[in-house]
Order: structure tokens, then C-alpha cells, then sequence
């Protein structure tokens, strides 16, 4: 796997690259000292082929949830953020949460926007599965939400 860093207003970015990312992912939380309860958001087509592999990986790593996303723009939503809401207080989630947005560009931008805006903001991780998630919002920290027919009008950089 590659390492990159990228240094940002609020601090440094660690990028990596390489297979099998979601069999790392506890040696990379790990790794980066982030601690906390993991709440992850995972497309459901991604959940569909690799939801075992990514609960087995995750399972030592303290309590976990998994929060299917429907991959779809009308769930680009203040709606969909508002369940993230109230799935995360229901779990017991948060100041001290990491949110894990695992798949396309759809669940990275509603589960940034949702790590940017929860508890004024929680520890975030993109496991981008497409080229465009990877460039837009998990490289660019952008995130956003669509409102009154205008696509990313509420959003911010995380």
C-alpha cells in the first residue's frame, strides 16, 4: 500500500492507496490514533459483495455500525442527513465517533457532510470505490447535500 500526505489549513491528510484496503482498515485506524465508536456508512451495492469483509475487519476495533446507503441523488438529502442524525444518537454515537464512508460519490459527500456537522464535527474516513468519489469528494474534502432542486447547495470542506 502507498502512503501520501497532504497538508491542509486544519492539519495533514494521509492518503493510501492499494488492494484489499477494507482487510487494513483496523491497522490504519491504528495507525493514525483514531479512537472511537465506528460508524459506517457503506453504499448497498458495495455492503451487497463485501459487508462480511468489512465487519470482520472492523470487529476489533471496538463497536461498530454499519448504515446502508441507497446510491441514488434523490438520497443526496437533508432527509438522508437527518437519518444519519438519528441512527447515530439511537447507537450511541458521539463527540469521540469516527464515521467511515465506504463507496461512491453519493454516500462520501451525505456521510462527510454528516461527520462535518455531527457533534460539530467527528473523525472522518472515505474509502472511495470510484475514480470520481476518490477525486471529488474524499481527495477535495468536499461534501454536500442536494436542497430545493439545487445539487451540493448545503455542504461544506472536511
Amino acid at each position: 500500500m502507498k502512503k501520501s500526505s497532504i497538508r491542509l489549513k486544519g492539519g495533514i491528510c494521509n492518503l493510501y492507496i492499494g488492494e484489499k484496503i477494507f482487510g487494513q482498515l483496523r491497522h490504519l485506524i491504528k495507525q493514525n490514533n483514531l479512537n472511537g465508536k465506528i460508524f459506517v456508512a457503506v453504499d448497498k451495492n458495495v455492503a451487497a459483495h463485501y459487508r462480511g469483509d468489512i465487519e470482520k475487519a472492523l470487529c476489533d476495533s471496538g463497536p461498530v455500525h454499519l448504515h446502508l446507503v441507497e446510491p441514488s441523488e434523490k438520497n443526496k438529502s437533508l432527509d438522508a442527513v437527518a437519518g444519519f442524525y438519528k441512527s447515530l444518537l439511537k447507537n450511541g454515537f458521539g463527540r469521540d465517533s469516527i464515521i467511515i464512508a465506504i463507496g461512491g460519490g453519493i454516500t462520501g459527500d451525505v456521510a462527510g457532510f454528516v461527520a462535518s456537522s455531527f457533534a460539530r464535527g467527528v473523525q472522518l474516513i472515505h474509502v472511495p470505490t470510484s475514480l470520481l468519489a476518490m477525486v471529488d469528494s474524499s481527495i477535495g474534502g468536499k461534501t454536500g447535500v442536494n436542497f430545493g432542486g439545487v445539487k451540493n447547495l448545503i455542504g461544506s470542506f472536511y
